[in-house]
């Protein structure tokens, strides 16, 4: 029998990719399907369309095997949380046996998710939700146990957590499921890539275990607002509110605080995440620093049981690395594109003019819808006067007043 893999973290830290995507998150369990669909159907017309093979990702199995063994800085742990959604949420056999022979791999999902706005009296793209899973191995009685999901999970969630009319796994039906089931999750990019409001994604914060501060496919702006939400939220959960002093916050800023104070949550971990497509997988880590020796502990059951505590309860974490601008972004994606269009040169080539303007003109209306709705949340956000001097100030206030 082979002897599995555990491998024994640094004790100053370890590093970890929360956040990666491989060939798996391909064809129809990426949300852009149907948008990529309707696009190589107009470039090279509703015969030839079936015919393309189309990726969203480019990132093979065998170069995360060779991320997870290289000798010059090494990645401690690897979270591989590819694309599902409920037209396909399978695992293929290649994540499976790169989890089971890895066990400083957790396989997880990002889950495309949805949610009602009585607003707009429709269902609308939500955050989705990066599912890690137990702090167990599973099949720990079989030859080849892996932590992170098994297929069964994936079923059981989009039987249970779409409701009828939503197009997705339901954004508070998916964060109870993962709640009762005991399993680490987080928002995923929360400000970027969905269409909700603030007041709505504050209902979803407060519920949070975590949320993805840092991405390094979206722009840093995003994580100081993240951030700044994060210390502001930790802030009050540690001092539970009461010495807060309100006469000099805004409403929203008032608002959100009375929510908190109802919601009691938890202090929120901030996760960096690569969410790489391409290439740099290591573009973005989070350096996880834990509270008591570990031991012989894995490093994969070290993670997991300190994203369910919560920051600083059983360690801390910190993002590391930067996010893109919206010129890395369309640099990428036009990577992508030219990468899909060479493989696919024998249909494409026939309509080069069509196609060149049909590829143009999606990640153009693709990446405008992203700016749009960061621009919105990031300056509603910014509205909160969530400034690191203000959390300073307040955190303050909270000791002197406990104090007394």
């Amino acid at each position: 029998m082979r002897l599995l893999r555990f491998p024994r973290p640094k004790a100053a830290g370890f590093r970890v990719i929360t956040h990666l995507h491989s060939t798996a998150s391909d064809g129809e369990a990426s949300p852009l399907y149907s948008r990529v669909s309707a696009a190589i159907a107009e470039a090279v017309g509703e015969a030839d369309a079936p015919k393309v093979k189309w990726h969203e990702a480019l990132i093979r199995p065998e170069t995360i095997e060779a991320l997870l063994t290289r000798a010059s800085k090494p990645i401690d742990l690897v979270c591989l949380t590819d694309h599902v959604t409920r037209r396909r949420h399978v695992f293929p056999e290649a994540s499976l046996a790169l989890a089971r022979k890895y066990q400083n791999l957790i396989l997880g999902a990002e889950i495309s998710t949805a949610m009602w706005s009585a607003k707009r009296g429709a269902y609308v793209v939500s955050p989705e939700i990066l599912l890690y899973g137990p702090t167990k191995p599973r099949g720990a009685c079989e030859r080849q146990p892996h932590y992170g999901l098994v297929q069964k999970d994936l079923d059981d969630l989009y039987a249970s957590c779409v409701p009828e009319g939503a197009a997705e796994v339901e954004v508070n039906l998916g964060i109870a499921w993962a709640e009762r089931k005991g399993y680490a999750w987080a928002l995923a990019h929360p400000l970027d890539g969905n269409q909700l409001e603030i007041s709505e994604l504050f209902s979803l914060f407060v519920q949070a275990r975590s949320l993805e501060a840092l991405n390094g496919g979206y722009p840093t702006n995003s994580f100081r607002a993240l951030s700044a939400y994060i210390d502001f939220h930790n802030a009050v959960v540690a001092e539970g509110g009461a010495p807060i002093a309100r006469r000099r916050l805004d409403a929203t800023t008032r608002a959100l605080l009375s929510l908190l104070e109802q919601a009691q949550p938890r202090p929120l971990v901030p996760l960096g995440g690569s969410d790489a497509h391409l290439r740099n997988l290591d573009r973005v880590v989070t350096v996880v620093e834990p509270a008591d020796e570990i031991g012989a502990r894995p490093v994969a059951q070290v993670f997991l049981s300190a994203v369910k505590a919560g920051q600083g309860v059983e360690a801390s974490f910190t993002p590391q690395g930067k996010g893109s601008s919206w010129l890395d972004l369309y640099r990428e994606a036009s990577i992508i594109v030219w990468k899909n269009y060479y493989e696919n040169r024998a249909i494409i080539f026939a309509h080069p003019i069509r196609a060149f303007y049909v590829a143009a003109k999606t990640v153009r209306e693709r990446l405008s819808t992203y700016a749009d709705g960061h621009d919105v949340n990031l300056k509603t956000l910014a509205r909160l006067g969530l400034k690191p001097a203000d959390i300073v100030r307040l955190e303050r206030r909270a000791r002197r007043a406990a104090a007394r």
